[in-house]
């Protein structure tokens, strides 16, 4: 019992020597991790391929270290470059020298002099000849962490996904790293962002994604975006594609800048009614290489409201950008298209006799007049359609139209093609012509319109009308439901007396009082004249 004991005691201590020897080993590994907010890589499979070998001059991966390629390695043929004197290789483009060993003419040091340029260079140059992959893992977390047999200089290489609602796949450019015994490496990956607004007046909301405007008014849109990353492409397809709706009118007023600098227009192509779009707004990859990445592109655009816009609840605008995916081939994505909507308001009247309930009056006549102010009579701007152009104008009281209520008390056709801004626009209508029989309005009609946006929902409120349409949901297809303000005006029939207190009340008193002094004269000369 005792020599088996003491066998077991011996083989125990072998076993834990052996524990302390393996544990001595490092363990291999590249991590990639990702903290680009416009891409994901969850889900995504990152492939690591071994490029080089890692020498250390000592046991302990702390030690120094050097790289190694053997003539026999995949690599080889790609990047030795051309031959020096004793057999020495250099490549000049990726800044590395390859001296073959005294004991083994096939094993190759190697110097180098890469700076990040050149690593980025190597890995997409070498992106074609890729063997089986050294070790892979799947990210979640936004990481992805590789195991690996041993130390060495990595190509890592995998896709993500864009965020900003595509979900389309994006190629990662490739990245070179070293395991010693641990690696980090960010995927080379961007999508670039397209961001769409209205700008100037009567904008809804801060951010520009709807407005009110007028039928015959200019309205401005911005599209903002950056210089992409070019690293690893030799060319790259940046073209927007903007598509309005019938009520717009394209301007072709289109202007570029970059970096606030406005760009020549022999230096991005332009092409009208392109492809079932408004227009298509390329700018070629010489313009954006001598850009730098991230810059600033804006471009600046317009389109008139027409008269189709009074048939819709509202007009849109839409926008998206198609861009190069993976600098190793010609394939692209799209950007989600981004929408900004324009809005146009009408006004009516509901006129009626003596009471709210009261009969339908047809006959009276109205001006519409902007602004709300008193007497009527100074207003300076009254509505006109021009009929030539189609478009509303605003002239002076007598080349005014004149809007006439029919059997249902209201305008045929409306008071069409108005704005309402989100301070407030108002708007008075001031009869000229009452109903026969009853009495002419002596103050105008005043209605205040109000629009706002919250999300995709557009509200236009009326004070002193009753508003039909007034919610607008943006996410729906366009109706002929325009939004409409109708103001109730009463008129009172009989004959129109002065006011109580007025100057027609002070001569009847006049009148009155002589006509009693000279009876009370009359009455008294008689009595004396009796006596």
């Amino acid at each position: 019992m005792k020599k088996i004991l003491s066998l077991v005691l011996a083989l125990v201590m072998v076993l834990a020597s052996c524990a302390v020897a393996f544990a001595a080993d490092p363990s291999y590994s590249i991590t990639v991790t990702n903290d680009n907010t416009s891409v994901s890589i969850n889900g995504k499979t990152y492939y690591a391929y071994k490029l080089f070998d890692m020498t250390y001059s000592g046991s302990n991966p702390d030690d120094p270290h050097t790289y190694s390629i053997k003539s026999s390695d995949w690599a080889w043929d790609h990047v030795k470059g051309t031959i020096g004197e004793g057999s020495v290789y250099t490549n000049s483009t990726y800044g590395l020298k390859f001296t073959p060993t005294a004991d083994d003419p096939s094993l190759y040091m190697i110097e180098s002099s890469m700076d990040a340029t050149k690593a980025r260079k190597l890995a997409d140059d070498l992106k074609a000849y890729l063997p089986s992959a050294s070790g892979s893992a799947v990210a979640a977390n936004e990481k992805a962490t590789i195991s690996l047999d041993d130390a060495g200089y990595y190509l890592v290489y995998g896709t993500a996904t864009s965020t900003d609602g595509a979900a389309k796949e994006v190629t990662a450019a490739l990245s070179l790293t070293s395991t010693d015994p641990t690696g980090e490496v960010k995927p080379k990956v961007e999508v670039p962002p397209l961001d769409k607004k209205i700008t100037g007046e009567h904008v809804l909301d801060s951010a520009g994604k709807a407005a009110t405007a007028e039928v015959g008014k200019t309205v401005s849109f911005e599209l903002d975006s950056t210089v992409p990353d070019l690293t690893g492409y030799s060319d790259y397809t940046y073209i927007i594609k903007d598509t309005m709706s019938s009520g717009l009118t394209f301007n072709d007023d289109i202007v570029v800048k970059i970096n606030g600098e406005t760009i020549a227009a022999e230096k991005y192509t332009k092409k009208l009614n392109d492809g079932g779009f408004t227009f298509t707004l390329q700018i070629p990859y010489a313009t954006l290489i001598a850009a730098t990445k991230g810059q600033a592109i804006v471009v600046t655009y317009s389109a008139t409201v027409n008269d189709t816009a009074l048939t819709t609840d509202y007009e849109k605008n839409t926008a998206k950008l198609t861009y190069s995916n993976n600098p190793y081939d010609t394939t692209t994505n799209d950007t989600p298209e981004k929408t900004v909507f324009v809005i146009d308001v009408d006004i009516n009247v509901d006129k009626v006799a003596n009471e709210a309930d009261g009969n339908k009056l047809k006959d009276a006549k109205f001006k519409v007049f902007k602004g709300a102010t008193t007497p009527a009579d100074d207003a300076n701007a009254w509505y006109k359609w021009d009929s030539t152009n189609k478009k509303v104008t605003w002239v002076t009281k007598a080349e005014a139209d004149a809007f006439t209520t029919g059997e249902d008390g209201k305008f045929t056709p409306s008071v069409k093609g108005l704005e309402a801004e989100k301070t407030g626009t108002k708007y008075g209508l001031l009869e000229i012509e009452a109903p026969k029989g009853y009495n002419l309005l002596p103050d105008p009609v005043i209605i205040t319109l109000t629009g706002s946006l919250d999300g995709k929902t557009a509200t236009i409120t009326a004070d002193g009308a009753a508003m039909t349409n007034g919610t607008i949901n943006l996410e729906n297809t366009p109706s002929d439901k325009q939004p409409l303000a109708t103001a109730q005006v009463i008129n009172k029939s009989g004959t129109e007396l002065p006011s109580t207190g007025g100057i027609g009340t002070t001569i009847f008193y006049i009148v009155g009082g002589i006509l009693l002094v000279g009876a009370a004269i009359i009455l008294v000369s008689r009595r004396r004249a009796h006596n």
